[in-house]
């Protein structure tokens, strides 16, 4: 998760079903792409 991301409010379980996944690929894809250049530094 992002600091400062607004996480919408949900009163309903099949929505936040339906979004869970949805927003966990999202983090998942920008935690690799900052720590890429991150390992990268680190291995030189």
């Amino acid at each position: 998760m992002d600091p400062g991301e607004n996480i919408p409010e949900v009163t309903d379980l099949q929505e936040i079903d339906a979004m869970l996944p949805e927003r966990v690929e999202k983090w998942t894809e920008n935690w690799k792409r900052q720590g890429l250049p991150e390992g990268r530094r680190e291995g030189l």
